[in-house]
């Protein structure tokens, strides 16, 4: 799921159609398994991110990649203030 970070991560894949938003249901499950994941795991909710950010701690632009999309990207971003 991330060339040269598997060994030290987690993927995780919610299957949406092209334009279409995540669901309630996929929200809140996406929160519930993130909260339990960093229970679990000791993973600090700053180091949840999505794949789009993998080629920053890759160091390595060609693994660059729009998922996930925009929309995806930025409900991530309000699940982690959630959590915290």
């Amino acid at each position: 799921h991330a060339m040269g970070l598997n060994f030290c991560s987690i993927g995780i894949c919610l299957a949406l159609k092209d334009g279409q938003n995540i669901s309630k249901e996929q929200r809140s499950n996406l929160k519930t398994l993130l909260k339990k994941l960093s229970k679990e795991l000791n993973i600090k909710v700053e180091n949840i991110i999505g794949h789009r950010d993998v080629w920053k701690i890759a160091k390595d632009r060609s693994l660059a990649t729009a998922c996930p999309t925009d929309s995806l990207y930025n409900e991530l971003q309000l699940i982690k203030k959630e959590m915290v």
